[in-house]
C-alpha cells in the first residue's frame, strides 16, 4: 500500500517538532513533510503530490488563509484537502477558512488521538474521492467515445449526400465536355475542384474518427478551431437552422485537446438544431471570462480560479 503524503505548516519550529514527536509511530503509514511558512509549503506543493495539508493560520508573511486562496487558484493543488490548526477562537476567522475550502478545523493545543482521528478521516474521504474521480474519468472517456461514434454516423450521412452531389457535378461536366469539346479545360477544372472539396470533407471525417489520447493538450487558437469545425457543422445541422459565428477581435491561446473541442462544438450544434423543429439560428461566440474564488466554488465540475475563454 502506498504511503499517504502529508504536509505540516507552521512558523514555530517547536510546534513542528511536537507534531513530529506525537506522530512518529505513523511513519510507516504516512510520509510526513514539514514546512516553516507558506512560501516554503507552496514550493513543496508544486513539486510533490500531497494527500493532505495541515496548516497554522496566523504566521508571519502569508497566513493560512492566504495559503487556501492560493491553492484554490492553482488547478494542480486546489483539490488537496486542508485542515487548519489554530489557537484562536475567532468565529469569523474559522468561518472564512471554511469558505476558502478548509475541510476541518482543529484547536491548539491538539490532542494526539484527536489529530490522528481527523487525519485518518480526511485521508479516507480523499481516497474515496480519488477512486470516484478515476471511475468518472473512465466513464467520461466511454461516453465521449459513444458520442463520437454517434457523430461519425451523422457525418457519414452528410458525406453520402455531399459525395452524391460531387458525383452529379462530375457527371454533368463530363457530359458537357463530350458535347462541347472546346469546354474541356474548364470542365476538367470544375471536376478537380469538386473532387478536392469531397476529399477535404472525407479527410476531416477521418481525422475526427481516429483514436485520440484525451489527456493530450496542445496550445490552441479557439476561434480557428471553431471556424474549421463549422465546415462540418453546417453540413450536419438541419437545413432550416442557420449557424451564426461571431469571431472575436482578440482571444488568448488555450491549452486543450483540439479533437475534443471539435466534438463538443459539433455535439452542441447538432443537439441544438434537433431542438428547433421550426428552424432558427445557432449563435456561436467566444469571449474572455474571469472566474474568481467565489465563482469557482460554485462551478461544477470544480475549476480553479483564473482567466478562461
Amino acid at each position: 500500500m502506498n504511503r499517504k503524503r502529508i504536509l505540516f505548516i507552521d512558523d514555530e519550529v517547536n510546534v513542528l517538532n511536537a507534531l513530529r514527536r506525537i506522530l512518529r509511530h505513523q511513519r510507516k503509514t504516512w510520509e510526513m513533510d514539514f514546512a516553516e511558512g507558506v512560501d516554503d509549503a507552496l514550493v513543496r506543493l508544486r513539486q510533490q503530490a500531497y494527500d493532505l495539508v495541515l496548516s497554522d493560520v496566523m504566521m508571519p508573511g502569508k497566513s493560512g488563509l492566504d495559503l487556501l486562496e492560493i491553492m484554490q487558484r492553482e488547478a494542480d493543488i486546489c483539490d488537496i484537502p486542508v485542515i487548519i490548526l489554530t489557537g484562536l477562537q475567532q468565529t469569523d476567522l474559522k468561518r472564512r477558512a471554511l469558505e476558502l475550502g478548509a475541510v476541518d478545523l482543529l484547536n491548539k493545543p491538539v490532542q494526539a488521538e484527536d489529530l490522528e482521528a481527523r487525519i485518518r478521516s480526511v485521508l479516507r474521504i480523499k481516497s474515496y474521492q480519488d477512486e470516484l474521480r478515476e471511475k468518472n474519468c473512465l466513464l467520461e472517456d466511454q461516453l465521449l467515445q459513444a458520442r463520437k461514434m454517434e457523430m461519425i454516423g451523422v457525418l457519414a450521412a452528410g458525406a453520402f449526400h455531399d459525395i452524391n452531389n460531387v458525383l452529379a457535378i462530375i457527371s454533368s461536366y463530363t457530359q458537357l465536355a463530350q458535347l462541347q469539346p472546346d469546354t474541356l479545360e474548364d470542365c476538367v477544372e470544375k471536376i478537380d475542384d469538386s473532387i478536392e472539396l469531397a476529399s477535404e470533407f472525407i479527410q476531416q471525417i477521418l481525422a475526427f474518427s481516429r483514436p485520440q489520447n484525451t489527456e493530450t493538450r496542445d496550445i490552441c487558437d479557439l476561434p480557428t478551431i471553431v471556424s474549421n469545425s463549422l465546415k462540418l457543422v453546417r453540413r450536419c445541422v438541419q437545413k432550416r437552422v442557420d449557424v451564426c459565428w461571431e469571431p472575436p477581435t482578440e482571444a488568448a491561446p488555450i491549452a486543450a485537446n483540439p479533437t475534443q473541442l471539435f466534438q463538443i462544438i459539433l455535439n452542441l450544434c447538432v443537439n441544438a438544431s434537433h431542438a428547433m423543429d421550426s428552424g432558427g439560428t445557432i449563435s456561436i461566440s467566444v469571449s474572455n471570462v474571469e472566474i474568481d474564488v467565489a465563482k469557482a466554488n460554485v462551478v461544477s465540475p470544480k475549476v480553479a480560479p483564473g482567466n478562461y475563454l
